[in-house]
């Protein structure tokens, strides 16, 4: 086998795990170190190279290639393990429930994308397959299966390094932001937020409007993206653990 399944005998429930395992379509993986998807690639290595950093783990099936290759790019050399047969890997039947037409021409590929997710105890699979992506929901709900448009697969990885404290983006090359400003200064939707204030601050008045907008913008706002950060960074950790028979962990964190 490529991994040994986690059981309750070596997996600490209590602690967060700092070790995620992503199932990667082979023909995305080249993608991952060119424009737009270049910082996706530079993330990995940064996070892995730091001390108390996280291990990204790009599980290749290079069986599934359509021209086979284990040599992954530079950047992203010592995160990929390589799967060079299906031999170790069992079939994975799906429920019913899940609305996947598996005698379509892409079903094969598709199905054994989920199959080797399922052997390795894989925290996603990031894939563009319109297949297996129109019923992304589907198979969350029934299989606990993650998956990752390519888009997506940057703002897991950053939900993944918040969660440890780790404020770093996808998307911007800087790393010396602490989260104080992380959320107005790097994330998207947070910029974009800080830098509309920063236009209209001089026009709003009284100077209490000006300042219940500034709250808005520049904390209140912020303190909303980084709750949405957590919910989905211990979502992953409860799924990451029930995986490996240790059920509803960290549930307490998810409610707070």
């Amino acid at each position: 086998m490529l991994f040994e399944p986690g059981t309750p005998a070596n997996t600490i429930a209590t602690v967060p795990t700092r070790s995620f395992r992503f199932v990667i379509d082979p023909p995305l993986l080249s993608q991952l170190v060119m424009y737009p998807l270049r910082g996706i690639a530079s993330l990995i290595n940064d996070l892995a190279s730091t001390p108390h950093g996280l291990t990204i783990t790009l599980v290749y099936p290079d069986y599934l290639a359509e021209r086979r290759n284990t040599q992954p790019p530079s950047l992203l050399e010592g995160h990929v393990c390589v799967a060079e047969t299906d031999a170790d890997i069992p079939p994975y039947r799906l429920s019913e429930e899940v609305p996947l037409e598996k005698k379509s021409p892409n079903a094969r590929a598709a199905l054994a994308l989920v199959a080797l997710a399922n052997a390795v105890q894989a925290d996603g699979i990031v894939t563009d397959s319109e297949f297996l992506v129109g019923a992304r929901h589907p198979l969350y709900q029934h299989h606990r299966v993650r998956l990752i448009p390519p888009a997506e697969f940057g703002d897991v990885l950053e939900r993944c390094a918040h969660g440890h404290g780790i404020f770093w983006s996808a998307t911007e090359p800087s790393r010396n932001y602490p989260q104080d400003v992380y959320y107005q200064l790097l994330h998207p939707k947070g910029r974009k937020m800080a830098r509309w204030f920063n236009r209209v601050s001089s026009s709003l008045t009284p100077p209490d409007h000006h300042e219940n907008v500034r709250n808005a913008t520049l904390n209140r706002y912020g303190f909303i993206l980084y709750s949405r950060d957590m919910v989905r960074f211990y979502e992953l950790q409860l799924d990451h653990f029930t995986r490996r028979g240790l059920y509803r962990r960290f549930g307490g964190m998810l409610a707070y």
